[in-house]
């Protein structure tokens, strides 16, 4: 990789930022198998903010964790 494709540290988190990134469920549709998503816990309720459950990857099962993105950074 050369230098000029480096971003720096400021152009990351602009990039983490934006507004019209992917969210994670279309992350999560292309690339898992078999999404079962875990919702809440016992004590509280469920946060709107994360994702996560159990999938398939290549043939394997896993943990899938990920957080939502609002779209609105206010």
């Amino acid at each position: 990789m050369s230098s000029e494709n480096v971003l720096t540290p400021y152009e990351k988190v602009l990039a983490a930022r934006k507004s019209d990134r992917p969210d994670i469920m279309k992350y999560i549709e292309v690339l898992f198998d078999d999404f079962i998503e875990m919702h809440g816990d016992r004590y509280y309720k469920d946060d709107k903010s994360l994702v996560a459950g159990i999938a398939s990857f290549n043939g394997k099962t896993v943990t899938v964790i990920g957080n939502r993105n609002s779209g609105d950074l206010s």
